[in-house]
Protein backbone atom coordinates (compact mmCIF):
# COMPACT_ATOMS: atom_id res chain seq x y z
CA UNK A 1 0.00 0.00 0.00
CA UNK A 2 1.03 3.15 -0.82
CA UNK A 3 1.11 6.30 1.72
CA UNK A 4 1.66 9.55 1.18
CA UNK A 5 3.02 11.98 3.10
CA UNK A 6 2.28 16.05 2.85
CA UNK A 7 5.42 17.35 1.55
CA UNK A 8 7.48 19.73 3.89
CA UNK A 9 7.40 23.49 3.94
CA UNK A 10 10.83 24.64 3.28
CA UNK A 11 12.16 28.18 3.79
CA UNK A 12 15.43 29.97 3.05
CA UNK A 13 16.27 33.16 4.80
CA UNK A 14 16.98 36.22 2.23
CA UNK A 15 16.54 39.82 1.67
CA UNK A 16 15.15 42.03 -0.38
CA UNK A 17 18.16 43.80 -2.51
CA UNK A 18 16.44 45.77 -4.95
CA UNK A 19 12.82 46.53 -4.83
CA UNK A 20 12.38 47.28 -8.77
CA UNK A 21 14.12 46.66 -12.11
CA UNK A 22 12.72 46.16 -14.70
CA UNK A 23 13.35 43.23 -17.33
CA UNK A 24 14.03 43.63 -20.64
CA UNK A 25 10.67 42.56 -22.33
CA UNK A 26 9.49 45.51 -19.41
CA UNK A 27 8.61 43.59 -16.62
CA UNK A 28 8.58 45.21 -13.25
CA UNK A 29 10.10 42.40 -10.79
CA UNK A 30 12.21 42.61 -7.62
CA UNK A 31 15.06 40.84 -6.62
CA UNK A 32 15.92 38.85 -3.44
CA UNK A 33 18.73 36.70 -1.84
CA UNK A 34 17.28 33.98 -0.74
CA UNK A 35 18.09 30.37 -2.73
CA UNK A 36 15.59 29.60 -4.89
CA UNK A 37 15.61 26.35 -6.64
CA UNK A 38 13.70 24.64 -9.91
CA UNK A 39 10.16 23.87 -8.92
CA UNK A 40 9.84 27.15 -6.60
CA UNK A 41 8.64 29.41 -9.37
CA UNK A 42 5.08 30.50 -8.55
CA UNK A 43 5.88 29.81 -4.99
CA UNK A 44 5.59 32.78 -2.47
CA UNK A 45 8.16 35.07 -1.11
CA UNK A 46 7.06 36.06 2.26
CA UNK A 47 7.83 38.67 4.47
CA UNK A 48 9.35 37.68 7.95
CA UNK A 49 5.66 38.52 9.47
CA UNK A 50 4.13 35.97 7.01
CA UNK A 51 2.87 38.00 4.69
CA UNK A 52 2.95 37.22 1.04
CA UNK A 53 5.03 40.14 -0.93
CA UNK A 54 5.40 38.35 -4.36
CA UNK A 55 5.92 35.24 -6.38
CA UNK A 56 9.22 33.53 -7.33
CA UNK A 57 9.90 33.70 -11.19
CA UNK A 58 13.42 33.40 -12.06
CA UNK A 59 17.02 33.10 -11.49
CA UNK A 60 18.54 36.83 -12.58
CA UNK A 61 22.35 35.09 -13.69
CA UNK A 62 24.94 37.21 -14.20
CA UNK A 63 27.67 38.89 -13.05
CA UNK A 64 27.32 42.27 -11.36
CA UNK A 65 31.17 42.82 -11.23
CA UNK A 66 33.21 41.26 -13.57
CA UNK A 67 36.16 41.47 -10.83
CA UNK A 68 34.43 40.24 -8.29
CA UNK A 69 32.84 37.67 -6.44
CA UNK A 70 29.61 36.64 -7.82
CA UNK A 71 26.33 36.67 -5.82
CA UNK A 72 23.02 35.26 -7.06
CA UNK A 73 19.88 37.03 -7.04
CA UNK A 74 16.52 35.64 -8.20
CA UNK A 75 13.79 37.44 -9.45
CA UNK A 76 9.80 37.87 -7.87
CA UNK A 77 7.06 39.57 -9.07
CA UNK A 78 5.38 42.08 -7.02
CA UNK A 79 2.44 41.50 -5.28
CA UNK A 80 0.65 44.12 -6.66
CA UNK A 81 0.90 42.53 -9.54
CA UNK A 82 -0.69 39.40 -8.78
CA UNK A 83 -3.38 41.72 -7.71
CA UNK A 84 -3.77 43.43 -10.43
CA UNK A 85 -3.29 40.41 -13.39
CA UNK A 86 -6.30 38.50 -11.08
CA UNK A 87 -8.66 41.54 -10.99
CA UNK A 88 -8.22 41.95 -15.13
CA UNK A 89 -9.48 38.45 -15.30
CA UNK A 90 -12.95 40.03 -14.49
CA UNK A 91 -15.97 41.07 -12.60
CA UNK A 92 -16.71 39.11 -9.44
CA UNK A 93 -13.14 37.32 -9.20
CA UNK A 94 -11.65 39.06 -5.30
CA UNK A 95 -8.23 38.61 -4.41
CA UNK A 96 -8.24 40.24 -0.68
CA UNK A 97 -4.10 42.35 -0.15
CA UNK A 98 -3.39 45.43 1.89
CA UNK A 99 -1.51 48.29 0.34
CA UNK A 100 1.52 48.99 2.69
CA UNK A 101 3.04 51.54 0.64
Amino acid sequence: MLTLREAPVVMQQGAVTSETVTALPGERLFLFSAISRPGNSGGPVMSEDGYVVGLCNVDARGEYCPTGAFSPHYCGIPGQIVVDAVRSLGPGIQLPFEDYE
